[in-house]
């Protein structure tokens, strides 16, 4: 069975977008449109991966992560932080909350599959 990514982010483009490029390498794929969405569907699901936005409404990529890393059955889950935000300080925060890797948008194709691969590889 392929490997199960969740996308959380409030962008409709971006998660078909990288809906269609997961599918196509053989992932299955949740989506999820702001933090809390991504929580409850994080904690029902248990993807193999999660793929995080940092702007979006109701609760931020920061706090979505902090709040992933605190709950027992997505504690050791691969989050990948996927955004726009590509200052030092960002980076610092995410390695706060405890992001596995740190992508910015607009996203590398070839680079987002490595690193799918590289935290969760496809059976």
């Amino acid at each position: 069975m392929a490997g199960l990514v969740l996308v959380i982010d409030d962008d409709v483009v971006e998660r078909e977008l990288l809906h269609r490029c997961l599918a196509a390498a053989g992932y299955r794929v949740l989506l999820a449109s702001d933090g809390e969405a991504g929580l409850d569907v994080a904690t029902r699901q248990s993807p193999d991966l999660i793929l995080l936005d940092v702007v979006m409404p109701n609760l931020n990529g920061f706090q979505t992560c902090r709040r992933l890393r605190q709950q027992p059955g997505t504690a050791a889950t691969p989050i990948v932080m996927l955004t726009s935000k590509d200052q030092d300080a960002d980076r610092y925060w995410a390695d706060q909350v405890g992001v596995s890797a740190y992508l910015t948008k607009p996203v590398d194709v070839s680079l987002l599959l490595a690193t799918a691969a590289e935290l969760a590889p496809p059976p």
